[in-house]
């Protein structure tokens, strides 16, 4: 019901299931279907295709090869460190810290000019 909701409210012109496993993203594909979405807007794609739109149809390109990223705990793959909520919310913190004082006029334009420099990036 939930997914039949955000159809009718969105109500696209595209639909690409993104969530699950492949035969869920088949049945998310067929409801978007009876709620009204056309089957030629409709794709159903596995990891690693990607979509190509031209502002009125979608195409499928060829495979791109990558590889499935196995998480364990913090460590993702070959042991990269996967940052905590904590550290997230300090990051977060200190970008909007930043934000906050690269709009600030009564901080010298050097400084304000340095710091949207930083702040490009992200």
């Amino acid at each position: 019901e939930e997914l039949k909701r955000m159809i009718s409210i969105f109500r696209p012109r595209f639909f690409i299931p993104v969530h699950g496993e492949l035969r869920h993203l088949v049945q998310h594909g067929k409801l978007a279907r009876r709620m009204g979405v056309p089957q030629q807007n409709i794709m159903v794609v596995e990891n690693g295709y990607p979509l190509y739109f031209d502002g009125r149809e979608m195409h499928i390109g060829e495979r791109v090869p990558g590889q499935y990223v196995f998480v364990d705990g913090s460590l993702v793959g070959d042991g990269v460190k996967v940052p905590t909520e904590g550290q997230r919310k300090r990051v977060r913190a200190i970008l909007d810290e930043l934000r906050r004082r690269a709009g600030d006029a009564s901080r010298p334009p050097e400084e304000r000019d340095y710091i949207r420099r930083l702040l490009r990036r992200f």
